[in-house]
């Protein structure tokens, strides 16, 4: 104000003394006048910078060329001396406006200071300049407030640009941010210059994930600034950048532990309701009591149990960054199922040659699934693996169709057709035809991928077809019936469990730990032995429980069947014929699970199936003897029954029926040792492989333990010849089975359930490869190989605090 009364005396004097060049001074006055009014209306201890120059170039130099007294040139110098420290206040507070920091680079250290520690801050009683908002009846006069610059300490104000910044993200966000690191505009590159609802504008702005990041720059370079450090601000970046990506890490490995341990143990993530944070200790209470999914539990349960760590995240993480949403889910799940992955072609790669393994079912969803397994000799164990890749969805089982489908998932996984030595499949024409199969049309592509039939499934078809006696194919059809019978229903199932018990605690000699009967296996000839084994020992049980729903049971349905199935299972043939497939199948059942083998290879299944072979001979030279055995333990259970056995009647003159000239029953039933020798178990001339060349480079003729198959003779190759040794790999590599692909529907079969049948292709190929291939992966795996695997889809993500972007 003292500066304004100055101006005013001295234009006074001034035209008071040059009344002799009127024209001159009213030119002169007229302006002067303008500008004393602007400055006077002011009632800021700063002079606007462009008058205070025009003032001291251009009005005071025309003083200047007055005769003045020298009161009047004393005065002037005086005023031009306070207007002179007036400029450079104002050329200061220019420097140092915010304005002059929004660039599209990055700052230099001095200027990085400039903004953060000397920006221009107006005083509190500066006017800041208004602005009419709005259109017609809303209308408004709004400017901005001084109370934004207390509330917000990040806030700066522009005199230049008569605006309001953000000075942090002006510094540190200036190449962009949100999604995609798009470019930032108002309060970083432009300024905020509309105030109807800036409180709010302010909020929001302080909670994005730029804001918060520049934000702890800030902090850094502010605290190295203080101690006297000169630390580049590149380097301080990456240190604020690795802690907030140590600090995320810890915020995902508890979710990524629970995600895996449900995965490994074939438990179903979600719940039918989730709702709720699990920030809320209600919701937490909730999910323990068992109303929500498993997951949300096993994390309520860890924060339950102290972790400190998925507490803070679940405190700070906004309703849609929790990292446990379905997706995040996927996300997880898939990223567990590219781990095993790689680790299982990694193995095959070092191993080089590999077999695949391939079948086909229906899932709970009628999805036509197709299982593919690899089986290759692991190199540094020596052992021979069969790996599960995937599952793989199937619009079309046709042959042409299942061979695109396993070369495109061998290239996917980054393997190669010109390394594959074997195919194993079962006998469907799809898969094994000559002409149109899988197995010609991969031939056709690598004629070295040699196919091999499964020995498991022409097991299965030799005995089906060995038990194709009329008998014996009653005798299975009476035991499953039966056994259906009392399945089906509670009551009677209840009924015969009450007569074991009752039959177990009055014979103290029995041992028998069955309970009830099992089905028949629809498919799979050789697990009947169970079925058998068991309707076999519980045969005493079974007999008096139909008896007892025959005479006493309320149901006439009930008691008709009853009768029927005791008058059935207590025939002379029945019994005979049960005996005898008893003691046929107890060969081939331990033959099966010999098959099923991993380590099995074709030389050793060869001579498994030639021992069961003489062994079924050995039984068929000794005839008599037994079929004498047989006789006696039929003989034995017919008696504890109250039944004998008889032979049929027979008639000279019957045609369809067999007329056997027999004295007794025991010579008549030996009309079924035609199926004692199970004659399409196996070929009839099987090629023994000349072998002493092999033995003589390997130096075995001393040896007394030689190895009995290729997988073992391949750990003493190291001295070998490279061909032999690549030979014996070769030979260990052909597949035997297709068990392998057979196991992996049994994990289908309990992971999409009726429940579960909405599970798309890519969760469920990851929930099947954690819970087949357990030993893949671990815990200790999850922060060297599950979580990178799981950011490398969102890199952006682990460099982030806020989620929610």
């Amino acid at each position: 104000m003292a500066s304004s009364n100055s101006k005013r005396k001295l234009f006074s004097i001034f035209n008071n003394s040059n009344n002799s060049k009127k024209q001159k001074q009213d030119d002169v006055s007229s302006n002067d006048s303008i500008l004393i009014s602007d400055i006077s209306s002011s009632n800021n201890t700063a002079l606007n910078a462009l008058m205070t120059d025009k003032l001291n170039s251009t009005y005071v130099s025309s003083v200047n060329q007055y005769d003045l007294p020298d009161t009047l040139h004393s005065l002037i110098a005086k005023d031009t001396h306070i207007l002179d420290n007036e400029s450079q206040v104002s050329q200061q507070q220019h420097l140092h406006d915010i304005a002059n920091f929004v660039v599209d680079h990055a700052l230099k250290y001095s200027e990085i200071v400039n903004c953060l520690k000397f920006a221009w801050c107006p005083s509190p009683n500066y006017i800041f300049p208004q602005q009419i908002e709005g259109k017609g009846k809303n209308q408004r006069n709004r400017k901005f407030q001084y109370k934004y610059l207390d509330l917000f300490p990040w806030l700066a104000y522009s005199k230049i640009k008569n605006g309001a910044f953000c000075k942090w993200c002006v510094v540190f966000a200036f190449s962009g941010g949100g999604v995609g690191r798009q470019k930032l505009g108002k309060l970083v590159t432009q300024p905020m210059t509309k105030y109807k609802d800036a409180m709010n504008d302010f909020q929001e702005h302080a909670t994005k994930d730029y804001h918060l990041l520049a934000g702890q720059r800030v902090t850094d370079f502010l605290n190295n600034y203080n101690s006297g450090g000169k630390k580049d601000v590149n380097v301080l970046f990456d240190d604020r950048l690795n802690q907030v990506i140590e600090y995320n890490h810890k915020r995902l490995i508890p979710i990524i532990k629970s995600i895996l341990f449900c995965a490994q143990n074939n438990l179903p993530l979600r719940g039918h309701r989730e709702s709720g944070t699990l920030k809320c200790v209600d919701v937490r209470q909730e999910c323990l009591s068992g109303k929500q999914g498993l997951l949300r539990a096993l994390l309520s349960f860890r924060i339950e149990s102290g972790d400190k760590n998925l507490e803070s995240h679940f405190d700070i993480a906004a309703k849609n960054c929790t990292m446990i949403s379905p997706s995040i889910q996927n996300e997880i799940i898939e990223s567990i199922g590219d781990v095993i992955k790689n680790k299982v072609v990694n193995r095959v790669r070092l191993s080089k040659y590999f077999s695949i393994l391939c079948d086909e079912t229906t899932d709970a969803s009628t999805i036509e699934q197709m299982t593919i397994c690899i089986r290759y000799v692991d190199s540094s164990t020596f052992t021979i693996r069969e790996d599960f890749l995937g599952f793989v969805e199937m619009a079309s089982t046709t042959g042409t169709a299942i061979k695109d489908a396993i070369k495109t998932e061998i290239k996917k996984v980054g393997l190669s057709f010109d390394f594959l030595r074997g195919q194993g499949y079962d006998g469907g024409s799809n898969m094994s035809g000559k002409n149109n199969g899988v197995q010609a049309l991969i031939l056709q592509e690598q004629p070295l991928a040699f196919y091999t039939h499964c020995f498991s499934h022409s097991l299965n078809l030799c005995l089906s077809k060995a038990c194709d006696v009329v008998s014996i194919k009653n005798m299975t059809s009476i035991v499953g019936a039966v056994s259906s019978f009392f399945s089906c229903s509670a009551k009677r199932t209840d009924k015969l469990k009450y007569f074991i018990d009752t039959g177990l605690s009055n014979d103290s000699s029995t041992t028998n730990k069955k309970t009830k009967l099992k089905k028949l296996c629809e498919t799979r000839w050789v697990d009947r032995h169970d079925s058998l084994i068991s309707f076999k020992e519980l045969y005493i049980y079974t007999v008096a429980t139909l008896n007892d729903l025959e005479y006493h049971d309320s149901n006439p349905e009930t008691s008709s069947k009853a009768s029927l199935y005791v008058s059935a299972i207590t025939k002379s043939d029945f019994l005979v014929s049960l005996e005898v497939a008893v003691t046929c199948f107890s060969y081939t059942l331990q033959l099966s699970q010999v098959l099923q083998s991993k380590q099995q290879d074709l030389s050793k299944a060869l001579t498994n199936i030639t021992a069961v072979r003489q062994a079924l001979e050995i039984k068929r030279k000794n005839a008599d003897q037994s079929f004498k055995d047989i006789m006696n333990s039929v003989t034995e259970l017919a008696l504890k029954v109250g039944e004998e056995i008889t032979m049929p009647r027979i008639c000279g003159r019957q045609t369809k029926r067999v007329n056997v000239n027999a004295k007794d029953p025991e010579e008549f039933d030996k009309r079924l040792q035609q199926i004692m020798p199970l004659e399409g178990l196996i070929p009839t001339n099987f090629g023994h492989y000349e072998d002493e060349s092999i033995l003589a480079a390997a130096s075995w003729e001393s040896e007394t333990n030689l190895p009995d198959s290729a997988i073992e003779a391949l750990q003493h190759c190291t001295e070998l010849l490279p061909n032999v040794k690549k030979l014996l790999q070769l030979f260990a590599t052909l597949s035997v089975t297709s068990a392998t692909p057979e196991r992996t529907f049994s994990v289908l079969k309990r992971l999409k359930t009726y429940l579960r049948a909405t599970m798309t292709g890519e969760r469920l190929n990851g929930l099947a490869l954690s819970n087949i291939n357990k030993d893949d992966v671990d815990f200790e795996d999850i922060e060297k190989y599950i979580l990178p695997a799981f950011l490398k889809r969102s890199p952006r993500r682990i460099q982030t605090l806020d989620w929610t972007k």
